[in-house]
C-alpha cells in the first residue's frame, strides 16, 4: 500500500487530475453509447454528470504510478472494441461489393435520350437511383428538369448547387441541367399553382415570385412570373425543345409539390400528343415517396431485396395494378452488401441539407418500379360526344386530377366524366379522325373506391357489340383485347355500375396490342428479388425470370443455361433454373434467350459458417453504424441530451453578459 503510494505521489496534481478526467469522460461516453445503441433505455440527462462524477473518483482511487499507466487505460478500450470489431468489418466491407455482370441492361438502357422530371433536388434519386447509372455508362443522354427550386426553407441555391455537383459525379455535364426555378410550396393565403389562374400572380412560401437560379447557372426562364401558364408552358417547352425518347415523371405523391408536378407533366403531355401526333415518348411513372422515402427499411440483408408493395392511403390513389409495374434492374454498384461502398449511398450524399442519407435503407433497393403510360392512342385527336356530362377529359393522357391539390382531404377526381344520375343512356360517342384498325382498348374507371362500373356495352361501327364486364377498380387500366379493322368510330355505354357516381377517366384506342420499351430479362429468386450476386440458403436454388416484355416460356428449348464450375451444376427443371452450389464453392450462371440473344449472368454462392458469420456481424456494425452516426442515433444518448441541455440553459446567461459587454462599451467609449 506504502509503495503504491509512492507511486501516485509521483504522479502529483494537474496530470493526474486531467488524466482520471479523460478516463471518465472516455468510459463514460463509451457505455452511454453501447447502452443507448444496443439496450435502447434512455436515462434522463442528470445520469451523465452523475456516472462522469462516479467514475471520476474510481479512476482517481485506483493506483497509477505513471502517466503511461493512464495512457493505457484511455487506449485500452478503443484497442479492444477494434479488436472485436475490425476481424469482421474489415473483410465484409472490402468483399462487400457484389460480383453482378450487366447483359441485362446494354440495349435496353443504350442510346437513348431521357429526360427525367423531378419536383425537388433529390427526388430523382428516390425515385430512380442505380437506374441513372445505367444509362449513362450505356451512353444515353440524360436531362434532368427539376421544377422547383426545393426552397421552402430558403435553401434553394444550395439544392441547386447539390444537384450539379450530383449530376457531375453522376457523369451528366451541367448544360443538360435545367432548373425551372419555381417555388417549394405556395403562399397559405392562396392557391397551389396548379389550381391558380393562368394568369394569377403568385408568391412562394418564403415569398418570391418569379423564376430563379443560381449565377452560374440561371432558370430555365429566368425571371418568369409564378404564374400557372408560366409553370405549364416551361415543363411543355423543354420537352418539345429536347424530345427525349423516354420521360420518367414522379407519380401522385404525397406533397403537393409531387402532385402537381406529375399532374401537370400529365396535362402538358397530353397537349403535346395532341399537337404533335408524329411524338410517341416512352413514359414512366413512377414514386418518391411510396416507394423510396417511405418505404420498406430493408437494405441490411444478405441478399438485396426489391421493391414492395407499399401501402397508399385513400387520398393517395394509385390508379396501378400492382403486377403490372415494369421493373428496371439497378446498376451493378448499386447493389454492394456494404452500404459505404454503395454507389446509391454516395449519391445520396450529395444532398447534404435534406439528410438524403437517413433514407438509404429504404431508397436503395435490387429494383426500381414504374409503369409505363402509352402514348400511342388514336384518340388524342377523335371527336367525342356524350349523351351528359363533360367528356372532354376522356383524352387527355391524366389519370387524376384536383381542384385543389392542397387539401388533403379532396381526392383527385375532379377530371372524371360521369354522366347525369338521371341520363338513360349514359354513353360516349368516340369518332376518329380516319379509319384505323383498332387491336386493343383501355378503360380507366372513376378511381373513386366507392363508384365502379360493372359492365360495359361497346358498339363498333362495322355493327359488332361486346361487353366488357366489370372494370377494375382505383382507376387501374382494364384492357380490352378487341381485334377490329376499318373502324371509324365506337361507343361505350354504361349498363350496370356500383355507387352513385359511375364514370371514366380516360379511354385510350391502340393499333398494336403491345407498345414496349426494349426487352431486357433478369433472374429472380422465389421470393421475387432481383438477382445479382447470390449467397443460397441450401445447396439447390430455384429461379426464375423477369422480363419487362412478353418472352418465350423457360425451357430447355427456349434457353440455354451455363454455369462455369464443374463442381456446381444448372439446369432447366419445371420452368425453373435449378443451380447446385455445395458448401464453400461458388459459380456464375449465365442464362440466355436463344431466340433473341438476351442473356442475364448472376453468381451463386454456398460459402461456408466463418464467412457467413463475418457477413452477417459486419452488415450489423453497419446498420448500427447507420443508425447511431447517419441517421442521428446519438441524439438519443444521455451525453448529447446533457450538452444540449446545458447550451439550452447557458445561452440566456451568455446573452446577457454580451448585452452588458456592448453597454460598457458604449458607456466608456469604445
Amino acid at each position: 500500500m506504502e509503495k503504491s503510494s509512492k507511486h501516485d505521489h509521483a504522479l502529483k496534481g494537474t496530470k493526474k487530475l486531467l488524466l482520471c478526467a479523460l478516463i471518465s469522460i472516455e468510459y463514460t461516453v463509451l457505455i452511454d453509447i453501447f447502452w443507448t445503441a444496443y439496450v435502447k433505455i434512455y436515462p434522463p440527462e442528470f445520469i451523465f454528470p452523475l456516472f462522469l462524477i462516479c467514475l471520476f473518483l474510481i479512476s482517481f482511487f485506483l493506483p497509477m504510478k505513471t502517466i503511461k499507466t493512464g495512457i493505457i487505460r484511455i487506449i485500452a478500450p478503443l484497442v479492444l472494441i477494434m479488436a472485436v470489431y475490425l476481424p469482421f468489418y474489415l473483410p465484409f466491407y472490402f468483399g462487400g461489393t457484389y460480383q453482378a455482370s450487366e447483359f441485362y441492361s446494354i440495349d435496353f438502357f443504350a442510346n437513348k435520350r431521357v429526360m427525367i422530371i423531378a419536383p425537388h433536388e433529390d427526388d430523382e434519386l428516390n425515385m430512380m437511383s442505380g437506374v441513372i447509372e445505367n444509362y449513362v455508362e450505356c451512353g444515353s443522354e440524360i436531362f434532368p428538369v427539376f421544377v422547383t427550386n426545393g426552397d421552402y426553407y430558403g435553401m434553394g441555391e444550395t439544392r441547386i448547387k447539390e444537384a450539379i455537383a450530383l449530376w457531375n459525379y453522376l457523369g451528366v455535364p451541367e448544360n443538360n441541367i435545367f432548373f425551372l426555378g419555381y417555388g417549394d410550396t405556395w403562399n397559405s393565403q392562396g392557391p397551389h399553382i396548379y389550381n391558380a389562374a393562368a394568369d394569377q400572380p403568385l408568391l412562394s412560401a418564403i415569398g418570391n415570385s418569379k423564376t430563379y437560379g443560381i449565377a452560374t447557372h440561371p432558370a430555365y426562364h429566368d425571371g418568369n412570373k409564378y404564374t400557372n401558364r408560366n409553370y405549364a408552358n416551361d415543363i411543355k417547352e423543354i420537352i418539345l425543345e429536347k424530345k427525349p425518347d423516354v420521360i420518367f415523371i414522379n407519380d401522385y405523391d404525397a406533397h403537393e409539390d409531387h402532385k402537381a408536378v406529375s399532374l401537370m407533366a400529365e396535362r402538358v403531355l397530353g397537349e403535346i400528343l395532341q399537337s404533335v401526333p408524329d411524338y410517341h415518348p416512352m413514359v414512366y411513372k413512377g414514386y418518391a415517396y411510396s416507394t423510396a422515402w417511405f418505404a420498406a427499411d430493408d437494405f441490411f440483408s444478405i441478399n438485396i431485396k426489391s421493391t414492395r408493395n407499399p401501402e397508399i392511403s385513400a387520398y393517395e390513389p394509385m390508379v396501378y395494378h400492382w403486377e403490372e409495374r415494369t421493373r428496371l434492374p439497378v446498376h451493378k454498384k448499386s447493389v454492394s452488401r456494404s452500404m459505404l461502398k454503395n454507389h446509391s449511398f454516395k449519391a445520396l450524399k450529395f444532398y447534404r441539407s435534406q439528410y438524403a442519407t437517413w433514407y438509404a435503407s429504404r431508397v436503395i433497393n435490387g429494383d426500381k418500379v414504374f409503369w409505363q403510360r402509352r402514348t400511342d392512342s388514336l384518340l388524342y385527336n377523335a371527336a367525342f360526344q356524350a349523351s351528359s356530362g363533360d367528356a372532354s377529359h376522356l383524352a387527355d393522357f391524366m389519370l387524376l386530377d384536383s381542384t385543389d391539390i392542397n387539401d388533403r382531404s379532396h381526392l383527385p377526381l375532379d377530371g372524371i366524366w360521369t354522366p347525369d344520375r338521371n341520363d338513360p343512356e349514359k354513353t360516349i360517342q368516340i369518332q376518329l379522325q380516319e379509319p384505323s384498325d383498332i387491336s386493343r382498348i383501355n378503360i380507366h374507371d372513376n378511381p373513386s373506391l366507392n363508384d365502379n362500373i360493372t359492365n360495359i356495352l361497346i358498339s363498333f361501327s362495322d355493327g359488332s357489340t361486346m361487353e366488357t364486364g366489370r372494370l377494375s377498380k382505383n382507376g387501374a387500366t382494364t384492357v380490352i383485347d378487341v381485334n377490329k379493322q376499318n373502324i371509324n368510330s365506337f361507343s361505350l355505354q354504361i349498363l350496370s355500375y356500383e355507387g352513385k357516381n359511375p364514370g371514366i377517366s380516360e379511354i385510350e384506342a391502340f393499333q398494336s396490342f403491345e407498345r414496349k420499351d426494349r426487352t431486357f430479362i433478369k433472374t429472380i429468386d422465389s421470393e421475387d428479388n432481383f438477382v445479382y450476386d447470390y449467397i443460397t440458403e441450401n445447396e439447390s436454388t430455384e429461379f426464375t425470370l423477369y422480363s419487362n416484355n412478353q418472352i418465350p416460356e423457360l425451357s430447355d428449348q427456349n434457353y440455354a443455361v451455363i454455369c462455369d464450375n464443374d463442381k456446381c451444376s444448372s439446369v432447366i427443371e419445371n420452368q425453373k433454373i435449378v443451380v447446385t452450389c455445395p458448401e464453400s464453392q461458388s459459380c456464375t450462371v449465365t442464362v440466355c434467350d436463344l431466340s433473341s440473344g438476351l442473356k442475364d449472368e448472376i453468381k451463386v454462392s454456398n460459402p461456408g459458417a466463418i464467412y457467413r458469420k463475418i457477413l452477417s456481424v459486419g452488415q450489423q456494425i453497419e446498420s448500427d453504424y447507420y443508425d447511431f452516426v447517419i441517421c442521428n442515433g446519438y441524439e438519443q444518448t444521455t451525453t448529447y441530451r446533457f450538452i444540449q441541455m446545458s447550451i439550452d440553459f447557458c445561452k440566456p446567461l451568455w446573452d446577457r453578459i454580451i448585452i452588458r459587454l456592448v453597454a460598457i462599451k458604449h458607456w466608456i467609449g469604445w
